[in-house]
């Protein structure tokens, strides 16, 4: 069991958190942190879905592939909203989402699905990408890991 050691934390440049160990899980929001990723603006290829994966095709985002080697080598990161085509926006990762309609397995992880989608049914061929972690059954926090090839 943790004991109540306080400790402090450097979670960023000159950011220090101090934090007590103990039964709790704390969270930082560090908003979108895209920022430092050198993520441009740029429009989609076609209409997207909010809360879809997406890749870096030429001078467009479109929806990741994960039996595609240059898509998920190139994945910029998930639209928070719905994104229509020819409208520029920049990914986000690095952030928490929360939606009422979720439920999450927590300890499994969340992978890239077909055409972006999110999914806890890790992939049998093609490249196994985690994207997200669970923080609770409604929560994902968007951490894209290197691709591994099936």
């Amino acid at each position: 069991m943790p004991n109540s050691t306080g400790v402090t934390v450097t979670v960023g440049a000159g950011d220090t958190v101090n934090v007590s160990i103990a039964d709790a899980v704390i969270i930082r929001d560090i908003g979108n942190s895209s920022e430092g990723l050198n993520l441009d603006s740029l429009a989609p290829l076609s209409n997207l879905s909010a809360l879809r994966i997406v890749s870096r095709v030429g001078i467009n985002y479109a929806l990741s592939d994960p039996n595609s080697a240059d898509s998920v080598w190139a994945i910029a990161g998930m639209t928070a909203t719905a994104v229509n085509a020819a409208t520029p926006f920049i990914p986000v990762r690095n952030t928490a989402f929360s939606d009422a309609g979720w439920n999450w397995v927590r300890g499994s992880p969340i992978f890239l699905g077909p055409s972006g989608t999110l999914t806890q049914t890790p992939p049998t061929s093609g490249y196994l990408v985690v994207v997200a972690k669970v923080l609770d059954p409604q929560t994902i926090f968007l951490e894209i890991e290197e691709p591994i090839d099936l």
